[in-house]
This record gives C-alpha cells, structure tokens and sequence, in this order.
C-alpha cells in the first residue's frame, strides 16, 4: 500500500470517529504529550487539521456544558492506516462504533 493510501485511509477513520464524537454532544481537545494543542472544539477541519500534524495524538472527549472529560481515543498514525485507532476508554465504544467497522472494513 503507498504512503498515500494509507493516509487517506487514517483521515477516513479519524474523521469518522470525530464527527461520531461531535454528533453525540461532546467536544474534543487534541493532545500531544500532554499539551492541548486545541481546545473543546466541535470543529471537525480544525480537529482533523491538527490531528495530522502528529505522528501520536489524544483526542480528550469532553462534555461541553460542564467542561468535563468523560473518554479519550489515542490515534497512531503511519502503521497500516486501518489501525490508527490505537486505544480508547471503553465508554466510548458505542459511539466509535462506526468508525470501529470501517477501520474493520480496511483491514480485510
């Protein structure tokens, strides 16, 4: 697979996970070792965007009304493309469900 597909393939997932989390209420902060490189945002291009800056990124999924992390999804980014969903608190699961079965889709 080229470099290319794969990262086509990573975008594909990653903005499937983030509308998910957009779509059910929550806000996300993008993290690199710790840092907030953008904060409770709802803007998918501005996530997206910032995501792929990184070879290693935290999305914290917040509930805007009260500022308070309810899950995070860690994304790896250059393996095989389907996997850069690496790990993510189990609460989420149903909301990655979507995203969950396209990186499924791409690994067979």
């Amino acid at each position: 697979m080229s470099i290319t597909m794969r990262i086509e393939i990573e975008k594909k997932i990653a903005r499937c996970a983030v509308r998910s989390i957009i779509s059910a209420g929550y806000a996300i902060t993008v993290e690199s070792e710790g840092v907030a490189l953008l904060t409770n945002s709802i803007n998918l291009t501005a996530i997206i965007d910032e995501m792929f800056n990184l070879d290693e990124v935290t999305l914290v999924v917040t509930e805007p009304k009260i500022d308070m992390p309810v899950g995070w999804v860690l994304f790896v980014f250059g393996n095989d493309g389907y996997d850069c969903i690496h790990d993510h608190t189990s609460n989420l699961e149903g909301i990655l469900a979507t995203a969950t079965l396209l990186a499924e889709k791409y690994a067979s």
